[in-house]
């Protein structure tokens, strides 16, 4: 976990949030810490972020209103980025559609194949969108990637976030 900060310290106006935070570089949580509230407001640091249960992109580096029902806590995700979702049938990349203005996006993925006993291998993905809009995950570097030091992801992937159209503005 990290201050929503620690990417873009020159934001000063992220340096007073001290109700949300970043886990990783792609995850901003954004917990509702008052009784009866139902949305509330958050400053991004610079990109576009998606809502992870709604899918509305919205711009960084300004403070917007996002909705907190009793079911679940405020997950913005950066676009582009490619995160790692255990489900039952194994592991799945969701990777939250990188947009031209955000260029390409990154992530992670560290499996426990062994129980925990053996060196922890580092899968390294990255996410573009590709000269006909498409968007791209490949694995990079390590082993699995091929030639040149990419290849495909390699894992079943879910392309996230498409269904918003454009970037939402200042709430």
């Amino acid at each position: 976990m990290r201050p929503v900060w620690w990417f873009t310290p020159e934001d000063r106006a992220l340096r007073g949030v001290g109700d949300a935070f970043l886990v990783g570089e792609a995850l901003l949580v954004a917990p509702v810490c008052e009784p009866g509230v139902r949305s509330r407001r958050v400053r991004l640091p610079k990109g576009q972020w998606y809502d992870t249960a709604t899918e509305v992109v919205y711009e960084g580096e300004r403070t917007v209103e996002v909705a907190a029902p009793l079911d679940r806590i405020p997950v913005l995700v950066r676009a582009g980025a490619v995160v790692p979702v255990r489900e039952a049938g194994g592991t799945v990349l969701d990777v939250w559609a990188p947009l031209a203005e955000s260029g390409p996006g990154a992530g992670l993925y560290i499996p426990d194949e062994e129980g925990g006993w053996s060196p922890p291998l580092v899968e390294r993905y990255t996410s573009r969108l590709g000269a006909d809009g498409e968007v791209v995950v490949e694995r990079s570097g390590g082993p699995g990637a091929g030639p040149g030091g990419a290849s495909a992801a390699g894992r079943p992937v879910r392309v996230r976030g498409l269904g918003a159209a454009e970037a939402v503005g200042p709430a």
